[in-house]
C-alpha cells in the first residue's frame, strides 16, 4: 500500500453528464466500477486496504486509512478493561486546549472515556462504557457508546461541555440504529448507519433525528466522510471509494476501486477470509508481501517447530542457532494446520483434513480424517484419538497404516494421553475408571475413587487427577495404579502435568492458586503461589504467570526458583514453548514480547514469517 496521497480531480461542470460521473485519478490509482456485489463487499471487509477521503476545495484527496495508535505526550496509568498495558492505550484521542480526551473501545472487554490535563497527571473518568467516535462540536465534545458491542441495537451520542472550568456531560441523543463514522462537516453532523445488510448515509442532529441522504442495500464498511465546496460527498470505505453527486432525484453514487482489486475471487473459502483481489484485465492482481512476527502459532512441545496460521501456512524449524523455513506437505484447498508435535525424529502435523507424518524429511498422509477424530496422544509408532460421534470410540492409527479401535464399556471416552509404550490411557464420562488401550492387547480398566479429570505422562509414570478434587495418582511401568490422597492443608486438586522425574500439581490453598511438585515418592516443599496459568518444559521445570500479570516464575524440579518481570502488563499475554526449555511471551504490543530462557529475559518478537495479503 502506498503512503502517498492519491488525488481525484472533479471534472468541469460543463463537461456533461458522462464526464461529470468520472473523476480522473492521478496515476490512474482508482478506476470507476459498477456497484460491487454483496459477495465482493463481504470479501472487502477482510482486506488490508481502506480509504480515507478529504476535500481541498473541490479536489478530493484519498489516502490509506491506516489504523494508528494515538500519540500522547504522557503515558496514562489506567487499565480501562482489565487488559493490562493494552488496556491503558486509548483507541482515540482528542486534544482541546490543554485537555486531552481519551476514548477506549475494546468491544466486549469494555472501555471508557477519560479526560486528562496536558501532563497526564490529573485524570477524570467521564464514561465507564466502551467509547468511540470523538468529535469536536463547537465548544462541546461528542462521544459515542453502544448498548451491545456484539449486536448493536442503539447508540447514544454524549455531549460534554466546560461548566465552571470542569468538563461535564450536558445531555445527548439516542439513536435506534448503529451510528458510525460521526463527522462534522461545516455546522452539520453526518454519519454512516450500519444495518445488516444495509448501509445508510444520513444527516443527524443532537435531538436524535436522522435524515437519510443515500441508502445502499448491501453491507459497507465506511471509514471516513467528506464534503466538497459544491456540496458533493465522498465516502471512504474498506476496498472502495464512493462519490455521491447531487441530482434532482437525490444523491447518485459512483463507485471507485484500485486497478489491482476491482472484484474478488475465492470468496466462499473461510467465509471470505481468504478471498483474492482480481485486477482489471492487463493489471496484476493485488499482492502485498511482508515479513512479520508469527502470531498465535502452533508450536511443538519442545519449541523447535512452529507453524503459522496465516492464509499461507508456513513451517519454521529451530536448528540450534537460527530459525529456518521447512517444507510443509502439499495442503489442499481449505486445509489448514491445527496441531503439531514431535516425537523422536518424527514430526506429526494434524490439519482439518489429514494427519501428516514427516520422517527423514519427507511428508506422507497417514490418515484422511477431515479433522476428526481429534488426535491427542502421540507415540513413536502411531497416534491415539477419540472418535467424533454420539458414542465415540478410542482409535489408533499406526504410522505403518494399521488401525485399531475399541469402545469403552462404562462411559464415553473424554480425555486421552499417551502411555509409556505404544499404548494410551483414557477417562470415561461419569465413570470412576481409568481405561488402558494397547493395539496388541484387549482394553482394560482400573477402578478409581471418582471420575478422571486430567491425565499426563511424565518419565516412567502416567499421572491423573480425579473429580473429587482430593485424589490423584499414577500408573507405573508395570501398568499398576497407585492412588494417592491430597494432604488436608490443600483444598482442590485441579490439574496435573507430568515431568521426567515427577509431576506438578495445580491446587488451591487459602483461596490462592498454587503449583507444587511431587517427585513420585514424597511431596517436596517447592511450590509457586498466586498463578494464572502455567506450562511445563521438557526438562520438567515449570513456567507460571503470576496473578499480577506482570511476573513470570520459573521453578525447577530441584527447588530452584527465578522470577522475571515482563516488559509490560498484559492480561491477555500468551505463552508458547521456546527452544532450550524456554518460553515465548506474546503480547498485543510488539515491545511487550519476550523470550525467557536460561540466559535471562530478552525483549524480542517471535520468529519472522513471510506474510502475503491478497486483498
Amino acid at each position: 500500500m502506498r503512503a502517498v496521497a492519491f488525488a481525484l480531480l472533479s471534472a468541469a461542470a460543463t463537461s456533461g453528464v458522462a464526464s461529470a460521473d468520472r473523476w480522473s485519478p492521478i496515476e490512474k490509482a482508482l478506476v470507476q466500477i459498477p456497484a460491487p456485489s454483496a459477495e465482493d463487499l463481504h470479501a472487502a471487509r477482510f482486506g488490508t486496504r481502506a480509504w480515507r477521503v478529504r476535500f481541498e476545495g473541490d479536489r478530493l484527496l484519498i489516502t490509506p486509512a491506516a489504523e494508528r495508535r494515538p500519540s500522547l505526550p504522557f503515558a496514562p496509568l489506567i487499565d480501562t478493561a482489565g487488559l493490562g498495558y493494552r488496556g491503558s492505550q486509548p483507541t482515540q484521542a482528542l486534544r482541546v486546549g490543554n485537555d486531552w480526551f481519551l476514548a477506549y473501545y475494546y468491544g466486549e472487554f469494555g472501555g471508557a472515556l477519560w479526560e486528562f490535563d496536558s501532563k497526564g497527571t490529573a485524570g477524570k473518568r467521564l464514561l465507564s462504557e466502551a467509547t468511540y467516535g470523538l468529535v469536536r462540536y463547537g465548544d462541546e465534545i461528542l462521544a459515542e457508546t453502544q448498548d451491545n458491542s456484539m449486536m448493536v441495537r442503539n447508540v447514544r451520542i454524549h455531549r460534554f461541555a466546560l461548566r465552571r472550568g470542569i468538563w461535564q456531560e450536558i445531555g445527548g441523543a439516542k439513536f435506534p440504529h448503529n451510528v458510525t463514522t460521526l463527522t462534522l462537516l461545516g455546522s452539520e453532523l453526518y454519519a454512516a448507519i450500519k444495518g445488516y445488510p444495509v448501509a445508510i448515509f444520513s444527516k443527524v442532529d443532537l435531538a436524535g433525528r436522522e435524515q437519510q441522504l443515500w441508502r445502499f442495500d448491501r453491507d459497507l464498511e465506511v471509514s471516513s466522510i467528506a464534503q466538497s465546496k459544491n456540496g458533493q460527498f465522498a465516502l471512504g470505505a474498506t476496498g472502495y471509494v464512493v462519490r455521491l453527486r447531487r441530482t434532482s432525484h437525490g444523491l447518485r453514487a459512483a463507485w471507485y476501486a484500485p486497478r489491482d482489486c476491482v472484484s474478488y475471487s475465492n470468496v466462499a473459502e473461510m467465509d471470505g477470509g481468504f478471498a483474492h483481489c482480481v485486477g482489471l484485465h492487463g493489471t496484476m492482481d493485488y499482492e502485498k508481501h511482508s515479513f512479520v512476527p508469527v502470531r498465535n502459532p502452533l508450536v511443538s512441545r519442545n519449541g523447535n517447530w512452529i507453524v503459522s496460521q496465516y492464509s499461507l501456512p508456513q513451517l519454521l524449524h529451530f536448528t540450534g542457532a537460527a530459525w529456518l523455513p521447512a517444507a510443509l506437505p502439499a495442503l489442499s484447498s481449505g486445509e489448514f494446520p491445527n496441531q503439531i508435535d514431535e516425537i523422536g525424529s518424527q514430526l506429526i502435523l494434524r490439519t482439518t483434513k489429514h494427519s501428516w507424518l514427516r520422517r527423514n524429511g519427507q511428508w506422507r498422509s497417514v490418515r484422511n480424517d477431515s479433522g476428526c477424530p481429534q488426535w491427542m496422544a502421540l507415540t513413536l509408532f502411531g497416534e491415539w484419538g477419540l472418535e467424533c460421534a454420539d458414542t465415540p470410540r478410542v482409535l489408533r492409527i499406526g504410522f505403518d497404516g494399521k488401525e485399531y479401535s475399541s469402545r469403552a464399556p462404562h462411559g464415553d471416552p473424554e480425555i486421552i494421553a499417551a502411555g509409556l509404550f505404544d499404548d494410551a490411557w483414557f477417562s470415561e464420562k461419569g465413570a470412576s475408571f481409568i481405561g488402558h488401550v494397547d493395539a496388541g492387547q484387549p482394553l482394560r480398566e482400573i477402578q478409581t475413587s471418582s471420575p478422571i479429570t486430567s491425565i499426563s505422562r511424565g518419565g516412567d509414570k502416567v499421572w491423573f487427577t480425579e473429580s473429587d478434587k482430593s485424589h490423584y495418582g499414577y500408573i507405573d511401568a508395570s501398568n499398576s495404579m497407585h492412588e494417592l490422597k491430597e494432604p488436608s492443608q490443600y483444598v482442590d486438586v485441579l490439574g496435573i502435568s507430568g515431568t521426567p522425574d515427577g509431576t506438578w500439581i495445580r491446587d488451591s490453598l487459602a483461596g490462592r492458586m498454587i503449583l507444587y511438585y511431587i517427585d513420585g515418592v514424597s511431596r517436596t516443599t517447592n511450590y509457586v503461589a498466586d498463578i494464572r496459568y502455567e506450562t511445563v518444559s521438557p526438562d520438567g521445570s515449570v513456567w507460571a504467570l503470576s496473578s499480577n500479570w506482570l511476573t513470570v516464575v520459573h521453578a525447577t524440579e530441584n527447588g530452584e526458583m527465578t522470577r522475571y518481570r515482563l516488559p509490560c502488563l498484559d492480561a491477555h499475554a500468551l505463552f508458547f514453548p521456546a527452544p532450550n526449555n524456554g518460553i515465548w511471551v506474546q503480547s498485543y504490543e510488539p515491545h511487550c514480547n519476550a523470550l525467557i530462557d536460561a540466559t535471562g529475559i530478552h525483549v524480542r518478537d517471535l520468529p519472522l514469517i513471510e506474510r502475503i495479503d491478497y486483498q
